[in-house]
């Protein structure tokens, strides 16, 4: 039986033995012993992403529950049963943590991108069969096509799953045991799922993502396409994954490390037109020198420190190989080049803490433990008194600054989902409660961030966001000598422009106002200027998506633009991470009616530009 309050939300029991069903037919009493089994896990304090695997759960009060009708079971019954989930599981083992005891009573996993790598390391181990868990999780046939289908099936989690198993030291022995069209098929998985450009998958796979590479060049692009700039290092494309640079790797089972990894590292980058370049150049010099499979100009030597993360990143892939030769997946033989020395791997989950002057002996660290999972630094709880701005992650949405899991490939802004709520979040609050912990959390969510938000010279509102205020109302217009200016009696600006010396004032004013000729009748007048006198680009950027997401909060909170920020903002809140998932639980008896109404209370789900499944509770 296993119990999930994740994705598969609700308890799946694959044998039960009933008695006294009274020729209730076997599959409805299953049915109904798992309902009245969900009713009581209820209770069981666990993340809502986690998923929880028991061998064997015995009724702990017999004859006090009816399966021959649609009712509740008993409130003894279910504290019973809920109290029994709680023993087992408080003793239950984490597969993340390393191998553990197959004839254990219970397993559990944070998520299902950690069960994925936990899957991933008992397939490299041999050992899939002797634990009783992986046969209730996946089903029946061959370890590889059994493995693979877990994997496709949850294409969401594919990315976080490479990164605990390269956090592990095991990343590369699995991918070794792919064969390039599995490491291909689950590239493209990965760039469905996440939205990214079509061009990051070879050109003789872009037959299967055919609908994908038509709906992104149904968008405009997010910027110029850079031109080549000639021989693109492995080092430079992968400098933030260098697992995809271990030696006996083929080219897809490369991509399809390096990408996950850029992608979970820093994932503003992984998005970028720059990237789609590099990789795309990258492939063209790879495919161009496979007759030498191994070109030393693009996979340069290792550093000493290199060699030592190898090492620890690494196993033999002839002693994989040995393991399931039967393997469809598994039938390379291994590579002259693949690393000699076995190293024990680690475990998929956060490291013990080691003391300083343990510390102060090892080897300079390698590249790919300076980006440790976002797992280790908020498997802990999150405590938080503005657990609302998490609201404007359906603003975002809603507004179509970001693309949601209908439309990942919508257009974007350059800057991740988690920076931008912060920046406008930090707005709303007029700069307050800066030393609440939620900032340096969507600080870890956000991951580096790299890419700088790009000063744009000119603001058009888009027309469409007008439709929140239908009311005729006069617009008022500033102009100086450098600028024009209209702004929204709500206090939001429509237009920011450079001004044209071939048009006149009113001339100009006109042609700009154009694209909203679909609002009620307009009026204009001369008004003194707006804003600060100076701005960085920056600051400008961002002055004018919070006006207009201040004004609209407050129309639909009822509120003033004042008030509207606290009062969306301003919720304790409990927020627990995994590897891909973001749960945040209010208080329901706190949640103001009108942020209800209103609709921000809504489960955003998967996102595909933060990279995270994201859900509200309310307890």
């Amino acid at each position: 039986m296993w119990t999930s309050t994740g994705d598969d939300r609700g308890t799946t029991i694959h044998h039960v033995r009933l008695r006294g069903t009274g020729g209730l037919d076997p599959l409805a009493a299953r049915l109904r012993a798992a309902r009245a089994i969900d009713h009581a896990a209820g209770d069981v304090a666990l993340p809502a992403s986690a998923i929880l695997c028991v061998r064997q759960l015995r009724d702990p009060r017999p004859r006090q529950v009816t399966l021959s009708a649609v009712h509740p079971p008993r409130a003894e019954w279910s504290r019973a049963v809920g109290d029994a989930l709680v023993d087992l599981a408080r003793a239950a083992a984490r597969p993340a943590a390393g191998p553990v005891d197959p004839n254990i009573d219970a397993v559990l996993f944070d998520d299902r991108a950690q069960l994925l790598a936990c899957l991933a390391a008992d397939w490299c181990r041999g050992s899939l069969t002797s634990c009783w868990w992986w046969a209730a999780l996946i089903g029946s046939g061959a370890e590889a096509e059994a493995l693979l289908r877990a994997w496709r099936r949850n294409p969401e989690h594919i990315a976080g799953a490479i990164e605990a198993l390269a956090a592990s030291g095991q990343v590369t022995a699995f991918v070794r045991r792919l064969s390039e069209a599995d490491a291909s098929t689950l590239l493209e998985a990965i760039v469905r799922a996440h939205g990214l450009s079509a061009r990051l998958i070879a050109a003789d796979s872009i037959g299967t993502l055919k609908g994908l590479a038509e709906v992104e060049n149904s968008f405009p692009p997010p910027s110029p396409r850079i031109e080549s700039r000639g021989a693109v290092d492995a080092n430079t494309v992968w400098r933030k994954a260098a697992e995809a640079r271990a030696a006996g790797l083929h080219i897809e089972q490369r991509l399809l490390v390096g990408i996950a990894l850029t992608l979970r590292r820093d994932p503003v980058r992984a998005r970028s037109s720059a990237f789609v370049e590099e990789v795309t150049e990258w492939r063209k010099q790879i495919t161009m020198a496979r007759p030498e499979r191994q070109a030393p100009h693009f996979f340069p030597a290792p550093t000493a420190n290199e060699a030592n993360a190898n090492d620890a990143l690494t196993t033999t892939a002839a002693t994989v190989v040995a393991r399931d030769t039967a393997s469809p997946s598994s039938e390379r033989s291994p590579s002259p080049d693949d690393d000699a020395h076995v190293a024990p791997p680690r475990p998929i989950g956060p490291e013990p803490h080691r003391s300083s002057a343990a510390a102060s002996t090892d080897v300079a660290s390698p590249e790919p433990t300076a980006y440790a999972p976002v797992l280790t630094r908020t498997a802990t709880p999150v405590e938080t008194e503005l657990g609302g701005v998490f609201y404007l992650l359906n603003v975002a949405l809603a507004l179509g600054l970001y693309g949601d899991f209908t439309q990942p490939l919508a257009p974007r802004l350059d800057v991740s989902i988690w920076r931008f709520i912060a920046l406008v979040g930090r707005r709303l609050l007029r700069g307050r409660h800066h030393d609440d912990r939620l900032w340096e959390l969507l600080s870890d969510l956000a991951g580096p961030d790299e890419a700088q938000i790009r000063p744009i010279d000119e603001w058009r509102l888009e027309p469409a966001w007008l439709a929140a205020f239908p009311e005729c109302r006069t617009w008022r217009w500033h102009a100086t000598d450098e600028r024009l200016r209209v702004q929204h009696p709500a206090g939001f600006t429509i237009l920011d422009i450079g001004r044209t010396y071939e048009q006149s004032t009113s001339e100009q004013l006109r042609a700009a106002l154009a694209p909203y000729q679909a609002a009620p009748l307009l009026r204009q007048r001369r008004t003194s200027a707006t804003g600060p006198a100076h701005e960085t680009g920056h600051d400008r950027w961002l002055r004018w998506h919070t006006e207009y997401i201040r004004a609209r909060l407050a129309r639909a909170l009822g509120v003033s633009a004042a008030r509207s920020g606290d009062l969306l903002c301003r919720h304790h809140a409990r927020v627990h991470c995994s590897l891909t998932h973001v749960n945040v639980a209010f208080s329901l008896g706190n949640l103001p009616i009108v942020i209800r109404l209103s609709g921000l209370d809504r489960d955003p789900g998967w996102i595909p530009s933060a990279d995270r499944i994201v859900s509200f509770h309310y307890d």
